[in-house]
């Protein structure tokens, strides 16, 4: 993707601007799909999901889906960001 910076630069621009917009509610639910997982690596993933915790109330455990295409990423690919996923989100949490 030749401007993938500036498209996660401009994800994390939007995060930060509606912020406030659910009030006193929480995210319970992070939804990557589209192209998205397609085109990004799993620490591109995790800034975004780390911005979604720092900017939003989200529940205890929110849940994560992403839709993405195995013709495109590989069913090795889809394990290996579903691990890395999971090891970044422990990090997180504790």
């Amino acid at each position: 993707m030749k401007n993938k910076n500036a498209f996660i630069e401009s994800i994390l621009q939007e995060i930060e601007l509606r912020k406030d917009e659910l009030g006193s509610d929480k995210v319970n639910t992070i939804y990557f799909g589209g192209g998205t997982p397609t085109v990004l690596e799993i620490k591109e993933i995790n800034r975004v999901i780390n911005s979604v915790f720092k900017n939003f109330k989200t529940i205890e455990n929110p849940k994560y889906f992403q839709f993405c295409t195995p013709k495109f990423n590989g069913i090795m690919q889809l394990e290996k960001q579903r691990e890395e996923f999971i090891l970044a989100y422990l990090n997180f949490l504790y």
